[in-house]
């Protein structure tokens, strides 16, 4: 279930972080969701359950303070607290022939999901799914637009041709 949109007016250092981001000189790594479905990615925050973890934020502190900080302010301004944060990404993916990737849940506990959306693209909307993966909402995807919601099934949408749909991702509680 969705529970807030919002469009960001960014600070200096957001702004200077996506320039970072979009730039060739960020570095983003081949990973692998579920069998067959892979995805360009920068852990920011390691998964609290990985076993590699250790508690580790993965990259640059300044990095990871900046990214969170868009989650901090979507739920400051919708007056939601956060206790936790799982996981802090970039993730990344290319074109496909069909509308979404890999309907699936981020966590096995409780958990909200913060998406933002980097960059332009067509298509590239985020879909969310029902227990029976229904779609209910699909959110469109716009650049600077973020958003939260419960831990519901969700899918990326593919971009369009030659495209990439570059988002910032947080789970938290």
């Amino acid at each position: 279930m969705l529970i807030s949109e919002m469009e960001f007016d960014l600070k200096p250092n957001q702004k200077a972080f996506l320039d970072y981001v979009n730039s060739n000189s960020f570095p983003l790594y081949l990973d692998e969701a579920t069998p067959g479905y892979t995805f360009f990615g920068h852990v920011l925050r390691r998964r609290i359950d990985d076993p590699f973890n250790y508690g580790s934020i993965n990259s640059d502190d300044n990095l990871v303070q900046v990214a969170e900080s868009f989650l901090y302010d979507i739920c400051k301004n919708n007056n939601i607290d956060i206790n936790i944060i799982y996981r802090t990404a970039i993730n990344c993916i290319t074109y496909e022939s069909e509308d979404y990737g890999d309907i699936h849940v981020d966590h096995p506990y409780d958990h909200k999901v913060f998406i933002y959306y980097i960059n332009s693209c067509t298509r590239g909307s985020t879909y969310i799914f029902d227990k029976e993966k229904n779609i209910t909402k699909v959110v469109e995807h716009k650049i600077n637009k973020g958003f939260i919601f419960n831990n519901s099934f969700h899918a990326a949408g593919f971009p369009g041709k030659r495209e990439v749909r570059k988002v910032l991702v947080s789970t938290f509680n």
